[in-house]
């Protein structure tokens, strides 16, 4: 279910990210596979969809002498959330703050970095089908990878197939 909000995510160097989403989760999953950093959802608050546009551009002007790069401020988690109850009274839009349950309910969304810890993320889209295809080709391999495993997988035995056929042919 999407849940139009504005959220906080505070990066393990302190600073955070002021964003709009309409699930705040995925969202989180999504920039912590993307981050080399560790992130914590700190603060989210609930509102029509049109109002969260308005209030995080409304938010990232109050904070702007304090932007980093892009949405990620200089500021502790308290000036950001106090940026984010300002700018909700200055465009008379009640924010709905969620309960316990949403954050407790955090913990399904933890992730593993590569070896490594730098390899880099790439989003795809994949249709239902092929996901579908990926997944039954995912259990039947003994170790039963994830998704994101398993497409590595399907990508390396495709591209060592095309090497091998390119290599036959000469």
């Amino acid at each position: 279910m999407t849940q139009p909000c504005v959220y906080i995510v505070q990066a393990d160097d302190g600073c955070v990210k002021i964003g709009q989403t309409g699930r705040a989760k995925v969202r989180l999953y999504e920039l912590r596979a993307a981050s080399e950093a560790t992130l914590s959802l700190v603060f989210v608050a609930h509102c029509s969809a049109e109002m969260t546009l308005a209030i995080e551009a409304r938010v990232h002007a109050i904070l702007a002498a304090s932007r980093q790069k892009g949405e990620w401020f200089a500021v502790s988690a308290k000036e950001a959330v106090d940026a984010v109850m300002r700018a909700g009274r200055e465009m008379c839009c009640p924010l709905e703050l969620p309960t316990a349950p949403f954050f407790a309910s955090m913990k399904r969304f933890r992730i593993t970095k590569a070896a490594d810890g730098k390899t880099p993320m790439h989003s795809l889209r994949v249709p239902d089908e092929m996901r579908q295809a990926i997944a039954k080709w995912a259990a039947t391999q003994d170790d039963k990878p994830g998704a994101s495993e398993a497409m590595r997988r399907l990508i390396v035995r495709a591209l060592e197939a095309e090497a091998a056929k390119k290599g036959k042919k000469r």
